[in-house]
């Protein structure tokens, strides 16, 4: 008896190269790869200066110039190749202090972007992060290094949005640093 056999064939997506991007060393910035597509699969190589290879949007904290590989693999197992280069600028002075907050974070319990935190460069204590909704209401705050948000309120998971962050902390040269900025929270 003949058996019915299902093929799905996919367009092949070629390769590209995405515009340059430029980091100063040891200072993050947050890379992205295009989407094609809903769940997709993304995975960067190398390794090498990222916090995470297999998202789309890893950060990357490095002082050396690097080309990345990024394999994006579709629900069906079909792979295309962009290729980023990430060129440095500097050297920052050694003192300069720094917070870097991403610009969005997936609060879904798969392990990537969970949390929403700063990531700090010579802040030698934080006084406050805190996140605020856009009406303005507190939604967290910590002065620890290593807390972040998990995008709750009082066990209650909050909406998609965008939320507002503020940072003061002291540098390692004794100064008060300030910083803010918005984030997106996605499901």
């Amino acid at each position: 008896a003949a058996r019915a056999v299902t093929v799905t064939l996919e367009s092949k997506v070629d390769g590209v190269r995405y515009p340059d991007q430029t980091a100063m060393p040891n200072i993050p910035l947050q890379l992205q790869a295009r989407s094609l597509g809903s769940n997709f699969s993304y995975l960067w190589s190398p390794a090498t200066g990222l916090n995470f290879t297999g998202v789309r949007d890893p950060v990357f904290v490095y002082d050396r110039q690097t080309e990345y590989l990024v394999s994006i693999t579709s629900p069906n197992g079909c792979i295309t190749v962009d290729t980023i280069l990430v060129k440095m600028i500097g050297p920052v002075p050694d003192s300069t202090p720094y917070v870097f907050v991403p610009k969005a974070w997936s609060p879904n319990g798969d392990g990537h972007n969970d949390y929403l935190y700063p990531l700090t460069i010579h802040i030698s204590q934080i006084n406050y992060f805190r996140i605020f909704d856009r009406w303005g209401k507190k939604m967290f705050e910590t002065t620890n290094f290593s807390q972040g948000w998990d995008g709750k309120l009082q066990g209650i998971a909050q909406g998609i949005d965008v939320y507002i962050w503020t940072f003061e902390g002291i540098s390692t040269e004794g100064k008060i640093f300030k910083a803010a900025g918005q984030a997106v929270l996605l499901r």
